[in-house]
C-alpha cells in the first residue's frame, strides 16, 4: 500500500501520542490541520455571474442626481472626500449645551448618517429581532418620519468591532438607497422619500468572515456596490431607477479574509476612475462599464477604509495583515499609474486617509495623527490624540472632526500645525460612526442615539426627543 506523502514526512508517530491523539478532541482536530485536511482555507470559491453593460437591454430612466448645497448624501460627502466649505459649524458641545435635538435608534450600527434636504436616513440592525431597517427623521425636530423593516432574519455573523448594518446609504435626490449583506447575499434597496419600497436587488453572493462594511456610491444612472469575500468577490452597477444591474465583475482574493473598503469614484487624469483597494491590489475600473483601467500592488490583503484622492493623485492605506501607506499618481489617458512614495509608519487601518492641499493625513487606529507631504512623503508633523479610532475625520474649512471609539469628538486644525481646538463627549458613549455635517450643523451617531449639533442661537428652542421609536 503506497504510503500517504504527508504522513512520511513526519515520520513515524508513537503509539502513544496516536492514542492520546484519538482521547483528545482538540488534539485530534489540530492534528487533521498538519495533515492539511480543510483548516487552511475560509468559506468556498462563490459562483460570481458576471453582467456586461452590452447586455442591458433598454435605456435607463434613472433622473439625474440632485444634491442641494449643504446635503450630506452618502459616505464622506457628496464629492466622497469628507470635505466640505467652511460653514458655521460647532466647535464646542455636551449634552447640555449646543444639542439642537438627540433621537434613540433602536438596536445597532454604524452607518453615518446621511442627509437630503429637509430628511436624514440612517440604517440600523436589531441582533435581538433579527431585522435590518432604514429609519427617516425630520431634520429639524429629529422626528422619526418613518421605519422601514428592510430584512427580517439571516443577518451575518460579524466582528466584535462590526455591526450588521455598517453601510452608511446614499441618496441621489430622488431615492435614497440602502445595501446590508444577508443570507449570503449583498442586499441593495431603494425607497423613495416617503419610505416606499421603489426596488430590491440582489447584488451578488457574500459570505461573512466579519461581517459588512462597504456603502454604495454613486456614479451617473448607478448606484454601485461592492461585495468581496474571502476567496472571491464583485463590483456591481444597478440602475438607480430600476434595479436593473447594468454591469457586474469578478474580484478575485487571495483565499485569507474578505474585504470592508468602500468603493470612491474619483476624477483623476481628468477622468472619473472606480477605485477599490483590498485582495493585495489597488484596481481602477470604469464606472461607466466595469472596464479595468489599471492595477498596482498593494496595500495589503485586507482593507476596511477608502482612498482619498486629490487629481492625480490617491493616497491609499491598509491594513492587515500587511501594513503600508501608497501615493500613487495617474497620469496620461487615465491608465498610467505608478507609486511615487510608500510607507509603513503610522498606517490607518479603518479610517480614511484624508488630502488637505499638499497634506497626506493619516489618522492610525491607535489615535496617533501625522502629516506627509502629498508629493514626497516626507513627514511634517506627528501627533498622538489618545483613545482608539474607528471612524474617519471630517473637514469643514480648516476644522476637523473626528470620533474615537468611546465618542470623545476631537476637533481640531492642522495647517501648518496641529492645533486642538477641542474634545466634547455626550451622555450616551461610542463612536464608531463618522460625523456627518449640513449646512453648519453636525449630526453624530452614539451607541444609542442621533444628535444634532448647532452653534448657539437665541432664537433657537432646543428640541430633545428621547421616545423610543416605533417600527
Amino acid at each position: 500500500m503506497k504510503s500517504d506523502s504527508r504522513l512520511a514526512t513526519m515520520g513515524p508517530i508513537p503509539l502513544t501520542i496516536l492514542r492520546d491523539l484519538m482521547m483528545n478532541r482538540f488534539v485530534w482536530i489540530v492534528f487533521l490541520c498538519i495533515l492539511g485536511m480543510g483548516c487552511g482555507r475560509r468559506g468556498k470559491m462563490m459562483e460570481i455571474e458576471t453582467v456586461s453593460v452590452g447586455n442591458e437591454s433598454s435605456e435607463s430612466q434613472a433622473p439625474d442626481i440632485e444634491i442641494s448645497e449643504g446635503d450630506w448624501p452618502m459616505w464622506r460627502g457628496p464629492d466622497q472626500n469628507g470635505e466640505l466649505a467652511d460653514s458655521n459649524t460647532p466647535v464646542q458641545w455636551s449634552e447640555s449645551e449646543n444639542v439642537t435635538w438627540k433621537h434613540e435608534i433602536p438596536g445597532r450600527g454604524h452607518a453615518s448618517p446621511v442627509i437630503v434636504g429637509d430628511r436624514v436616513f440612517i440604517a440600523t440592525a436589531d441582533p435581538q429581532k433579527e431585522t435590518q431597517s432604514l429609519l427617516c427623521l425630520s431634520r429639524e425636530t429629529g422626528e422619526v418620519l418613518w421605519n422601514q423593516v428592510v430584512n427580517q432574519g439571516g443577518l451575518p455573523r460579524i466582528h466584535s468591532k462590526n455591526s450588521q448594518a455598517s453601510a452608511t446609504p446614499a441618496s441621489d435626490g430622488h431615492l435614497v438607497f440602502v445595501t446590508f449583506a444577508n443570507h449570503e447575499r449583498v442586499q441593495l434597496a431603494a425607497y423613495d422619500m416617503e419610505g416606499a419600497l421603489v426596488w430590491d436587488c440582489d447584488a451578488g453572493p457574500y459570505q461573512s468572515d466579519h461581517g459588512f462594511g462597504a456603502s454604495p456610491t454613486l456614479f451617473g444612472r448607478s448606484v454601485i456596490v461592492a461585495g468581496d469575500s474571502s476567496l472571491n468577490g464583485f463590483l456591481a452597477a444597478v440602475d438607480r431607477a430600476s434595479g436593473d444591474i447594468l454591469w457586474r465583475v469578478q474580484r478575485d482574493g487571495p483565499g485569507q479574509r474578505g474585504n470592508y473598503s468602500t468603493p470612491i469614484v474619483a476624477t483623476l487624469a481628468g477622468r472619473p476612475q472606480l477605485i477599490q483597494t483590498g485582495y493585495l491590489q489597488t484596481k481602477s475600473y470604469d464606472p461607466s462599464n466595469g472596464e479595468l483601467l489599471w492595477t498596482i500592488d498593494g496595500p495589503s490583503k485586507v482593507t476596511a477604509n477608502s482612498v482619498a484622492s486629490s487629481d492625480p493623485y490617491l493616497l491609499i492605506s491598509g491594513g492587515y495583515d500587511e501594513k503600508q501607506i501608497l501615493c500613487v499618481k495617474v497620469e496620461g489617458d487615465g491608465t498610467d499609474a505608478s507609486v511615487i512614495w510608500e510607507g509603513s509608519r503610522n498606517v490607518s487601518y479603518v479610517p480614511s486617509p484624508v488630502i488637505v492641499e499638499n497634506t497626506a493625513l493619516l489618522l492610525a487606529d491607535d489615535g496617533t495623527l501625522a502629516a506627509f507631504d502629498l508629493e514626497t512623503g516626507k513627514q511634517k508633523w506627528r501627533e498622538r490624540l489618545g483613545g482608539n479610532f474607528s471612524a474617519t475625520p471630517i473637514q469643514v474649512g480648516e476644522k476637523f472632526y473626528v470620533p474615537d471609539e468611546d465618542g470623545t469628538v476631537f476637533v481640531f486644525e492642522v495647517d501648518p500645525e496641529f492645533q486642538l481646538l477641542s474634545k466634547n463627549t455626550l451622555a450616551d458613549g461610542g463612536g464608531m460612526s463618522s460625523v456627518s455635517v449640513s449646512d453648519g450643523s453636525l449630526f453624530i451617531r452614539t451607541n444609542q442615539y442621533l444628535y444634532r449639533v448647532d452653534q448657539p442661537k437665541d432664537e433657537a428652542v432646543a428640541h430633545v426627543s428621547e421616545s423610543n421609536t416605533e417600527e
